[in-house]
């Protein structure tokens, strides 16, 4: 170290001398060398002496002088010595330190010597002596010499020898001890430590010494460029550093080469493979005996070359090893591990694989690759069960990669693109098309709705899978997603003819979304379900389709569940054969109840439709319009509703179905009157729902709250008879206590006046009006609540007729009470007598025959009969009715119930375009009895012609009617409208729709439909007389505010009608419509043989709204669909 101090010294010397530099300003300039800065502080004070030029103070000076103070004091400030010499060892210390060379020794005791004279004694001057014989014998450095001119107090260097020059250091550096661990700040430093001493130059050594400083306090490393191009050994250093701090190292590595290439090839290995390179592997890892080999070895892990698969699966795990004591190595050590697991499954330990694989945890740093192909070659299912539940840390890009392999499952798939689909970005934009099928196999319907209404080429591009969904989708609460299932189905149905089927969808599943859609299919497809199966699926089709018995057997239905768990059908056929089932389930229910021969099986059948969680929302519409049409109460409705939609007004209807069917009569008004007053219906059934409120009001005996419900909807009053209303106010009035007023009404209600012709008192003769009263009508009222098929409660409407009759003419009161008193006292005897109910009926009908039959009627209602004992009372009433039958109008037998006489329905041309659209349909071969169209039309036409073919009715079409649908069947354009919505090729279309074709169906419409022949050939000329046509007239004026509710309903639905104008108002209905009420109310008032009710049959909200009306002024009926006209025949 002396000998670096020694050319230090020198260096300084020479900057402050050599330029001939004012001595003031010489310490400035040295100070801003480098050697003055890496030199020690003690050789420092020596050196400052010299630069002073410091003399030796005479005898008379004091040693610490001001002057010598000022000389030497140093620049700065703080706990800084205060003078130069002050960093000199003292006397002591440079005695015992014999590290130093004789020269320093020497230097620092005669400086002593002379500036602090206090402090010698004769022990120093012995060493004086000593070191100063040494001096002269060995010679000093040729810098003392210098030193000794520049400076008294070393005067006597100058006089001893120069010696020779020395090498800088004895000890030889080892550059081998630069294979360390660059990025190990303890190998770092302690290579530093030994290589240090190749750093000759003073700037080498204070960069060095800063870049020891960093490396101890491990911050980051910053090196100059004095440091980073050193050559020869040190070289080395230049490269350590450059790795460490992150610099271009290949310059230095070059310089190294020169001198060791084996070193500098290693350190070239480290900096590739620090950059990513694996230039040889084998080599890379073949050593770890030292801080570079494991450096080397730790980065060739870090980017492992593929080949590392073809390793033993312990040499793999050496790796994961090394991997995870590197920080931020998880990616590396994760994918590592996948190709560990393979090499384990290749060698044979698949099992250790496995349950290695799954007890790891993935993130979004995973190599998809790598992993999957571990997965696909362990191909195992609790693989991938753990796979599935590690989807939700993959990226998007993993998760196409595994959707989009070959080899990966179909529930693999489906459960990539559901996690895909929820997380919504680029990947699913790129793979939502994809997903169609693998959503439609697994009838992940819900998702697949999200993309088919997300992009309006969906359906057409995808129609099978639109259509399938259309018919298995549950939306359960989402009505507007439903509503835009029914847009799709039909955008589908634009594009199915020329679009193949999906390769995925086998033919059963497509022959069973054909049939669903009513479209006709071969059997053939069907041939893989089980035997009995196939048969009872082709055996139900044919018996209920048309020309078949309209049942399907519940035997059939039977086998075709079975066939579920039986047949290998996939997910996707097993619930499609589901659907098929439960629509010939319920097409089953719906044809029982319009022919009304529904049972408790069928209810429950209903009901376990309805059971269950995603019930598709197709089959949920149509059984909630089979409860609207026929009130039904279904228990499992109602739940359905109370979980998935429970604010829907469709589930208080379904309340007040099933209320009314467990005979709660008040809460099944109330949700009726509920649901009506929702605004959920348009006007023409709110009013059917308002007449069913106010009819189990009476049937609850709430007379006040039918009253006030009849007076709240003024619009009620044409859904019920005025008899009804009469009904309800004499309740209301004599239930509130008062009786007389009560007594009243029914006498005003059959209060009536005639005129008749007298002579006045000046002898002319003149009309004047008499009031009286209609007893025989008040008579008949007597019977009212006795001629409904659900019986209402008598009292207090009977007593009330009693009291008003007892009220009327005293006189005749004998006769009149005598029959019903006579009557009443004969049903007390047990058992009364038949012959004695004949005699009475018999005497009552000479005077009035309805009134004697309706004895009959009420003693057959009673239930105090056997089978044998009806049968007599019904033969007893068909004579006596035979006696009289010319002289009771049809319009008054609609009250025998029991003589079950057929009617006569006039049909209506809607009536008969349903029927036409139905013969058009089987001429192109659609399929009605698989698919639900009961949401639509209830197949009524088929029930009229069924009814009639057992003859428990008659048909007729009047001639207007004939003609309108000839008219009609001419407009093509509306009648294909009927089929947009049907599975039909255009071209098949159109090849119907030719008018040889459709006049030819027309006529057979009319065969059928035109059973009955009038005697009267006038009929319907008559009707056309003005006397009829202005009751009718008269009768519509009465009904302006229905037919102005009507009209404007009508006009929202299609704005073209035809409407008459009366007076001021053009609301009533068309002229044909006007002349089929004038001709069925001539037939109502006529006595036509074998025949009992007048009914027509219609739709048309002109006649079906004030239905009641029609039967109280003109006693004929209005039926618009089956459960009507079951009322009428039961």
């Amino acid at each position: 170290m002396a000998i670096l101090q020694e050319e230090h010294v020198a260096k300084c010397l020479d900057i402050a001398f050599k330029a001939n530099i004012p001595k003031q300003q010489r310490k400035a300039k040295v100070a801003k060398s480098a050697d003055w800065q890496i030199m020690e502080k003690k050789w420092r004070s020596i050196l400052t002496l010299a630069l002073d030029e410091t003399e030796i103070p005479g005898d008379d000076e004091e040693s610490t002088s001001p002057r010598n103070n000022r000389m030497m004091r140093r620049r700065g400030r703080g706990n800084s010595p205060k003078s130069a010499i002050d960093w000199l060892p003292d006397n002591e210390s440079i005695s015992n330190d014999e590290s130093e060379s004789a020269a320093f020794r020497l230097a620092v005791l005669l400086i002593n010597k002379q500036l602090k004279r206090g402090e010698w004694n004769d022990e120093l001057t012995a060493l004086e002596n000593q070191i100063r014989e040494d001096c002269l014998t060995n010679g000093v450095d040729s810098t003392w010499h210098t030193l000794g001119q520049k400076t008294a107090l070393l005067a006597q260097f100058v006089a001893f020898p120069v010696a020779k020059k020395k090498s800088k250091s004895s000890k030889k550096v080892d550059i081998s001890a630069g294979r360390i661990d660059v990025f190990n700040y303890q190998e770092l430093a302690n290579a530093m430590d030994e290589l240090s001493p190749l750093c000759v130059d003073a700037n080498q050594q204070i960069a060095m010494q800063k870049v020891q400083s960093q490396i101890s306090a491990k911050r980051a490393i910053e090196v100059g460029d004095v440091l980073l191009n050193l050559t020869g050994n040190a070289a080395v250093v230049s490269v350590i550093l450059a790795i460490a701090s992150d610099n271009d190292s290949e310059g230095p590595i070059k310089e190294l080469a020169k001198v060791d290439k084996g070193l500098a090839e290693e350190f070239t290995d480290l900096v590739r493979l620090i950059n990513g390179e694996v230039k040889d592997w084998q080599s890379s890892t073949a050593s770890n005996d030292n801080g570079l080999a494991r450096a080397r070895m730790r980065y060739a892990w870090m980017n492992f070359p593929d080949s590392v698969g073809k390793l033993p699966p312990e040499d793999i795990a050496q790796g994961i090893e090394i991997l995870e004591a590197i920080p931020n190595s998880q990616t590396q050590v994760q994918n590592l591990r996948w190709i560990y697991l393979a090499s384990l499954t290749n060698s044979g330990a698949a099992k250790d694989a496995t349950d290695l694989l799954i007890s790891n945890t993935l993130d979004h740093s995973i190599e998809i690759e790598k992993l999957y192909d571990l997965v696909c070659t362990l191909s195992s299912s609790e693989v991938e069960e753990w796979l599935v539940n590690q989807l939700q840390s993959l990226d998007e890009g993993a998760l196409q990669y595994i959707a989009n392999n070959k080899q990966t499952s179909l529930n693999l798939k489906n459960e990539c693109y559901k996690r895909l689909q929820d997380i919504s970005g680029e990947g699913w934009e790129e793979s939502s098309v994809s997903a169609v099928e693998v959503f439609t196999q697994k009838l992940e319907l819900r998702r697949l709705s999200k993309i088919l209404c997300g992009n309006d080429l969906a359906p057409l591009s995808h129609p099978y899978e639109a259509l399938l969904s259309y018919h298995v989708l549950a939306t359960n609460s989402e009505q507007d997603l439903w509503e835009r299932f029914v847009e799709i189905r039909k955008l589908a149905l634009t594009s199915i003819h020329s679009t193949e089927p999906p390769v995925y969808l086998t033919p059963m599943a497509q022959s069973l979304i054909m049939l669903m859609e009513g479209n006709k299919v071969d059997d053939d497809p069907f041939t893989v379900l089980p035997k009995k199966a196939y048969q009872a699926l082709k055996q139900a089709r044919n018996a209920l389709k048309q020309g078949g018995t309209g049942i399907a057997s519940r035997t059939h239905i039977e086998h075709l569940q079975n066939s579920l768990e039986q047949a290998e059908l996939s997910v996707l056929e097993e619930n499609l054969l589901s659907v098929l089932i439960t629509t010939l389930k319920l097409n089953q229910a719906t044809i029982s109840l319009q022919h009304g021969e529904a049972d408790e099986e069928i209810f429950a059948t209903l009901n376990n439709l309805v059971a269950g969680a995603d019930i598709p929302t197709r089959l949920i519409r149509s059984i909630r319009q089979l409860v609207f049409d026929h009130d039904i109460g279904l228990e499992g409705l109602v739940d359905w509703y109370q979980k998935n939609n429970p604010l829907s007004q469709w589930h208080t209807l379904a309340r007040a179905a099933l209320f009314a069917q467990n005979d709660d009569e008040l809460n099944a008004a109330r949700e009726y009157r509920r649901v009506a007053e929702s605004g959920a219906f348009d006007f023409e059934h709110s009013m059917v729902l308002y007449r069913k409120s106010i009819i189990h009001l009476a049937h609850a005996e709430q007379w006040s709250e039918a009253v006030d419900l009849l007076d709240a909807q003024p619009a009620l009053r044409t859904a019920i008879t005025k008899r009804f209303q009469l009904y309800l106010r004499v309740s209301f009035t004599a239930n509130s206590q008062k009786t007389n007023e009560a007594t009243q009404l029914l006498k005003d209600f059959v209060r009536r006046t005639k005129y008749v012709t007298e002579e006045n008192m000046e002898g002319e003769i003149i009309e004047k009006p008499v009031n009286f009263f209609a007893e025989d009508e008040l008579d008949n009222l007597r019977n009212y609540p006795f001629e409904h098929s659900r019986v209402l409660p008598a009292e207090p409407f009977s007593g009330r007729v009693t009291a008003a009759l007892n009220s009327i003419q005293r006189n005749k009161r004998r006769s009149r009470q005598g029959f019903d008193g006579r009557f009443r006292n004969e049903m007390l005897q047990n058992p009364p007598s038949i012959m004695a109910l004949y005699d009475i009926a018999r005497d009552s009908a000479d005077k009035n025959p309805i009134e004697g039959l309706m004895y009959l009627e009420r003693a057959q209602n009673s239930g105090k009969f056997t089978t044998t004992e009806m049968k007599r009372l019904y033969d007893a009433e068909r004579s006596l009715f035979a006696t009289h039958k010319k002289e009771i109008p049809n319009s008054s037998r609609r009250y025998l119930k029991n003589l079950s006489l057929p009617p006569l329905v006039i049909v209506d041309t809607n009536i008969l375009v349903d029927a036409l659209v139905d013969k058009i349909a089987h001429s192109l071969e659609l399929a009605s009895e698989t698919s639900l169209d009961s949401f639509e039309h209830d197949n009524f036409h088929k029930v009229l012609l069924s009814r009639a073919d057992a003859g428990r009715i008659n048909l007729w079409l009047p001639s207007i009617v004939k003609h309108e649908i000839t008219e009609l069947s001419k407009n093509h354009g509306r009648l294909k409208s009927k089929f947009q919505s049907s599975l039909v090729r255009p071209e098949v279309l159109d090849s119907v729709f030719s008018d040889k074709k459709i006049a030819s169906l027309v006529e057979e419409i009319i065969q059928e439909f035109n059973r009955w022949k009038p005697f009267d050939v006038h009929l319907e000329s008559e009707a056309k007389d003005e006397e009829h046509v202005s009751e009718i007239t008269d009768f519509l004026k009465e009904y302006v505010e229905i037919y102005d509710e009507l009209t404007e309903m009508k006009v929202a639905r299609e704005p073209k009608q035809n409407r008459t104008k009366i007076g001021n108002d053009k609301v009533y209905p068309e002229p044909a419509d006007r002349n089929i009420m004038a001709i069925v109310k001539v037939l109502a008032s006529q006595s036509l043989e074998g025949l009992g009710s007048i009914l027509v049959a219609t739709r048309d909200g002109d006649f079906t709204l004030t239905a009641r009306a029609f039967e109280e002024r003109f006693g004929y009926g209005i039926i618009k669909n089956s459960k009507m006209l079951n009322t009428w025949l039961n």
